[in-house]
C-alpha cells in the first residue's frame, strides 16, 4: 500500500514537473518567436527572453513582445478550463491551469522589483504598473475557482499540486538566473 501511494506520488510529481516545463516553456518560446519574426535577434533562456544587442526599435515590439507570452499562457488556461468543465475532472490536467494563475500572480509579485509582461504594458498605458497584472490574475482564480467548485478536489491535492508547482517553478527561475542557459538560438 504504501509502495502504491508512494509511487502514485512520484508520477503525479512527474505530472506536474512536465506542466511547469512545458508552461515555462511555450510563454518564453512565444516571446522568442515573435522577437525573431519582428527581426530581432533573440536569446531564450529558461526564464526570459531578451535581445542580444541593442534594443526594441518600436514601442509596439516591445509590448507585443511583451504581450505574446501571457496570451498564450491565458489561452492555455482557457483550453485547460473547458476540458475540465465539459470533459470532466483530470487531475492529470488540472496542473496546466493552476500553474496559469501561479505563474501570473509570481510576476504580478515580481513587479514590484522589475516590471514583467503585463506590468510593462501596463506602464506603457500609463494605467499603473500592476493594472494588468491583477485583472489577468483574477480572471485566471475565476477559472481556476470554477473548476475547484463543480470538482471539489480535496485540499490534500491542492495543497500538494501547489507545493510541487512552487518547488519545480522555483528550481526552473533560480537555476536559470545562476546557470543563464541560453535555448535559443542553439
Amino acid at each position: 500500500m504504501f509502495m502504491k501511494v508512494v509511487l502514485s506520488s512520484l508520477r503525479y510529481a512527474g505530472v506536474v514537473l512536465f506542466a511547469v516545463c512545458f508552461t515555462w516553456g511555450i510563454h518564453e518560446l512565444t516571446h522568442w518567436f515573435v522577437a525573431i519574426a519582428l527581426g530581432y535577434d533573440a536569446v531564450m533562456t529558461l526564464n526570459t527572453v531578451y535581445l542580444q544587442s541593442g534594443e526594441y526599435q518600436q514601442d509596439w515590439h516591445w509590448i507585443l513582445v511583451s504581450a505574446v507570452g501571457p496570451l498564450i499562457t491565458i489561452g492555455q488556461a482557457c483550453l485547460v478550463y473547458r476540458w475540465l468543465i465539459k470533459k470532466g475532472w483530470n487531475p492529470n490536467l488540472y496542473p496546466f491551469l493552476l500553474l496559469t494563475l501561479y505563474t501570473r500572480l509570481l510576476a504580478g509579485v515580481m513587479n514590484l522589483f522589475n516590471l514583467n509582461d503585463e506590468g510593462r504594458i501596463s506602464h506603457f498605458l500609463g494605467i499603473g504598473d500592476f493594472t494588468l497584472s491583477i485583472v489577468v490574475s483574477a480572471f485566471l482564480g475565476v477559472l481556476v475557482y470554477k473548476v475547484s467548485k463543480q470538482h471539489k478536489p480535496g485540499w490534500r491535492y491542492q495543497l500538494f499540486t501547489i507545493i510541487l508547482i512552487m518547488i519545480f517553478s522555483s528550481i526552473l527561475i533560480l537555476g536559470d538566473q545562476a546557470l543563464d542557459i541560453v535555448l535559443l538560438p542553439l
